[in-house]
């Protein structure tokens, strides 16, 4: 039997380049963009998405783990490709040695292993170095950079081309703390640049210091929320349009007529004050949308949003289209994304959910078959 699912999420990979191409806009040509495509690009399918981002003008690809550059490499992706989480066992390191990786060094641990395997194999390695900043996370507190970089410059096979930090609040309207984590970088940076390091491939700037914050841009950026069309702040207005690229469609099973006083789904938490007209549709949290959704959630059927009514179920989901004319078993339900020029947009369903847009795109990316359209 034919493999089938009235369930289908659509990545838009004109999308996809419209955003990349709004990035550049921003940061003009003198910076170069490394296109985050880690979790499978946010759920949006990572092989097509850097094809897309690469031929829309990025000059670099960045992934979490080497198994991800790995793949990408096999996949016929050229350009360099960073791997933000460098490398933890002697095997991912002469994996990044043979495929041509570039890893972020977090500690001086990793870094000895890749001079070896880089010596074993007489092969230069390029690497960059993880500073904190203020992000409390991976990497070599500012304030002892010193050391870690005359480990890593001592190591003959390695090539120090850059160091990278992470803003931590830049989606926050406080600017105080990252305004102080860029003087922060900056100061590690002119250091290192004092001691002969040209450090051109630096960067910090994620999505919200692209948007927001020009003084973080440096000679690279790391755009990655921003690419898939969500915004790191739902709350600021971003600079430069960017689009939706993921849509969830599903289908319309069953249409109802329910009487006033009618329970819906588990637990009856919604019960009918009124008679109304009930679909029943094919799409759950199997597919990646949040049981927080229940009875707070919207769909669209013919580019009207229509209220979820009850608990979400696994793969059942039950909407209002009281105020919708003619709804019929077959037609679309969209719980993500565009249908006839109306958008339901990640931060939407996030905000619903108390969530950000990252983790319904990755949910919802992951759990479903994907359609790309060009």
């Amino acid at each position: 039997m034919t493999e089938y699912s009235p369930n289908l999420v659509v990545i838009d990979h004109s999308a996809l380049a419209h955003n990349l191409r709004r990035i550049r806009d921003l940061v003009g040509p003198g910076t170069g963009i490394s296109a985050v495509v880690k979790a499978d690009a946010y759920g949006h399918g990572m092989v097509g998405a850097a094809r897309t981002f690469v031929k829309a003008g990025a000059e670099r690809l960045a992934v979490a783990h080497v198994q991800e550059g790995v793949r990408l490499r096999e996949e016929g992706l050229g350009c360099p490709i960073v791997v933000l989480c460098g490398v933890t066992t002697r095997e991912e390191a002469a994996a990044a040695v043979e495929k041509d990786l570039i890893p972020v060094l977090s500690h001086p641990s990793p870094a000895r292993t890749l001079d070896e395997e880089g010596r074993r194999r007489n092969k230069r390695i390029r690497v960059q170095l993880k500073i904190d900043t203020g992000m409390g996370r991976l990497g070599i507190p500012h304030t002892e950079t010193g050391g870690f970089l005359d480990s890593v410059c001592g190591l003959k096979a390695l090539e120090l081309e850059g160091m990278v930090s992470h803003l931590s609040s830049a989606d926050e309207p406080d600017r105080g703390f990252t305004e102080s984590q860029i003087r922060r970088f900056e100061e590690v940076l002119n250091s290192a640049r004092a001691r002969g390091s040209s450090l051109s491939c630096s960067s910090l700037a994620n999505s919200a210091g692209v948007l927001w914050y020009p003084e973080s841009r440096l000679g690279m950026v790391r755009p990655g929320i921003a690419l898939y069309g969500g915004l790191p702040s739902p709350g600021l207005e971003p600079p430069v349009p960017l689009a939706p690229a993921m849509t969830l469609r599903a289908q319309v099973l069953q249409v109802r007529h329910l009487h006033a006083g009618t329970a819906v789904s588990y637990g009856r938490t919604f019960v009918t004050k009124t008679d109304c007209r009930m679909a029943v549709t094919s799409a759950g949290y199997s597919d990646g949308l949040p049981r927080s959704l229940s009875n707070k959630g919207q769909a669209m059927i013919h580019g009207t949003r229509v209220p979820i009514l009850g608990r979400v179920c696994m793969n059942l989901i039950m909407v209002d289209v009281s105020g919708v004319a003619r709804v019929e078993p077959g037609d679309e339900a969209v719980f993500l994304g565009s249908q006839g020029g109306s958008v339901l947009s990640g931060d939407d369903v996030a905000a619903v959910c108390g969530t950000i847009s990252y983790e319904i795109f990755c949910a919802v990316g992951q759990s479903g078959k994907k359609m790309d359209i060009a």
